[in-house]
């Protein structure tokens, strides 16, 4: 934050808000993890998926 808080009752409540920002973002973040990123389907898992049972991979013969 930078600077020297004298009065008590502001710095508890400045430092209980800073305490529960940090904790919120650390629970987003494990959120985003385990949902948007393993449900997401890239273009990448579309190819992975297309190419991995074909016999030859795109091209005549193999």
């Amino acid at each position: 934050m930078g600077g020297e808080v004298r009065d008590k009752a502001v710095k508890f409540l400045l430092e209980s808000v800073l305490r529960d920002e940090f904790y919120h973002h650390a629970l987003l973040q494990k959120v985003y993890e385990m949902i948007v990123k393993r449900e997401t389907f890239s273009e990448s898992d579309l190819w992975d998926t297309v190419w991995q049972e074909a016999m030859f991979h795109g091209t005549p013969g193999g």
